[in-house]
């Protein structure tokens, strides 16, 4: 698949979610998806999912335009029966209108579909025109397919994740995925630091070793010297290998 997307959404001050999760309820609502959401959650990745399973009306709601357009970044779980659906079709299709129009990331995941399949409109991806009228299949017209199909080889086209071995860590690549493109660093650091590798890399050494039976480190030193500067450096530098984490400051 030939890449893609740019790795800044809507500036961090104005969007209210990180992430909007694109996906066919009846495929995997109460599986993967839930798996992927609970995972992000984990991970303090402000993530808008959509739970209501009714029957929606003939637009988008606009609490579902809303968090598309106020989200840095898109995951698009294209799973067996996503382009059955008209609501999947017109979410995917105001998702890479946000990419091209500013930047949104938009990070494509083929679940159990092969991506060839949703580039060139085959199997459950070949989707047809439909002119009865009377029913939901009315919308599907002409210019609304053609519309859909161009979306959906746009999206089959970026680069994205298949899913392959285990759930557990294939979403952990999708999480880190999602935190290294955001550049999620809770903590700000002083611009232009030099010489912090050199000192974080006996701790960084230490955080890796499975075998150390120490569980506490204590950086010591007179004021002024930084101490709190290279907690908040490791602390950046190593938070996306662990599934949680969090930076106090100022404690006791």
């Amino acid at each position: 698949m030939s890449s893609t997307s740019s790795s800044m959404g809507s500036s961090p001050n104005q969007a209210r979610f990180n992430v909007f999760l694109s996906f066919r309820g009846e495929d995997t609502r109460h599986s993967f998806t839930d798996h992927l959401y609970t995972a992000l959650k984990r991970a303090a990745i402000h993530t808008f999912r959509d739970n209501d399973e009714i029957k929606r009306g003939q637009d988008l709601e606009p609490e579902i335009v809303k968090a598309i357009e106020n989200s840095r970044a898109s995951i698009v779980v294209l799973s067996e029966n996503y382009a059955k659906s008209r609501w999947c079709l017109e979410e995917l299709s105001l998702i890479l209108q946000q990419r091209r129009k500013c930047n949104h990331f938009v990070l494509p995941v083929f679940y159990k579909v092969d991506p060839s399949d949703v580039r060139n409109h085959r199997q459950s991806f070949a989707i047809e025109i439909e002119t009865k009228e009377g029913t939901d299949r009315s919308n599907w017209t002409d210019v609304n397919v053609n519309r859909w199909k161009s979306a959906l080889k746009e999206v089959a086209n970026l680069t994205g994740m298949v899913a392959s071995g285990s759930e557990t860590e294939f979403i952990a690549k999708i999480v880190d995925t999602i935190d290294y493109e955001l550049d999620l660093k809770l903590i700000s650091t002083p611009a232009h630091l030099t010489g912090m590798e050199a000192r974080a890399e006996e701790i960084n050494s230490w955080l890796k070793d499975e075998h150390c039976n120490t569980n506490v480190l204590a950086i010591c030193g007179m004021g002024g010297i930084g101490k709190t500067t290279l907690a908040q450096y490791i602390y950046n530098l190593n938070k996306h290998n662990f599934e949680s984490s969090c930076f106090l400051e100022e404690v006791g």
